[in-house]
Formats: C-alpha cells, sequence, structure tokens
C-alpha cells in the first residue's frame, strides 16, 4: 500500500459530529515524484475510512466534490512542474548547463517530447500567419 503526503485538502461532505468528512487531496506519492489526486473519507470518529467514500447526491455536494477534483488537480499539477523544475535546476547546478541542456535534449527524443515540441512550434507558427 502507497504512502502519501497530503499537499492540499477540501472537504467536500460532512457528517456525525463533524469528524465524518470526505476529502479531495492533492498527494504526492512517497519514494516516487508522483503527484495525484485523492478522493477519501473520514469516518465518525475521524480515522480514515479504508474503503471508497461515498457522498450525499444532492446538487451542491456534487459540485463542491466536482470543483474538489478540479481544484486538488491544479494544486497536485503545479507541484509536479515545481518538482520537475527543481531536478532541472540540481542537473545544472551539478553538471552545468551546456550538459545539463544536452542531457535533457536526449532525454526528450528517447520519449518523443521533441517531436511534440517541434508540432506544437509549427502549429503556433500556423495559427499567427493565419492572423
Amino acid at each position: 500500500m502507497a504512502n502519501y503526503e497530503v499537499i492540499e485538502r477540501v472537504v467536500v461532505d460532512r457528517w456525525g459530529d463533524e469528524e465524518g468528512r470526505a476529502e479531495v487531496q492533492a498527494v504526492r506519492i512517497e519514494d516516487t515524484d508522483r503527484y495525484e489526486v485523492r478522493v477519501c473519507y473520514f469516518r465518525d470518529n475521524g480515522q480514515f475510512g479504508q474503503s471508497a467514500p461515498t457522498v450525499s447526491p444532492d446538487e451542491e455536494t456534487i459540485e463542491r466534490v466536482c470543483e474538489g477534483v478540479r481544484e486538488m488537480g491544479e494544486v497536485a499539477r503545479n507541484k509536479e512542474r515545481e518538482a520537475r523544475l527543481a531536478a532541472i535546476d540540481d542537473l545544472v547546478q551539478d553538471v552545468g548547463l551546456d550538459r545539463a541542456k544536452q542531457i535533457l535534449e536526449e532525454e526528450a527524443e528517447k520519449s518523443g517530447l521533441d517531436r511534440m515540441v517541434d508540432d506544437a512550434k509549427r502549429d503556433a507558427g500556423d495559427e499567427a500567419e493565419s492572423d
């Protein structure tokens, strides 16, 4: 079972004496570089629930769940970007700018990212010409 570092959370439903609640969380999976969104709940006694959460189907609660997932998704994506930028900064500090560029270009070629960047540049150029 994975362990999670909770980056940020939003409560989307409450019950009982306010100890029971459903949350949407932006988390980092410990021992990895992965950031994800987790929907979870805490029982009436405040302890973490081990099964999937259930929430009220009323419109207000469902809207909070949807908004919570969108919001925590953005938090998780931003944290992931920050971690990647920090890793690039560490690489530059370790090997210097020119070698870091070379390493990053090689990795981009391996993953096909270089083609995606070229396609995006071409598409942006096409759009600029049509304006």
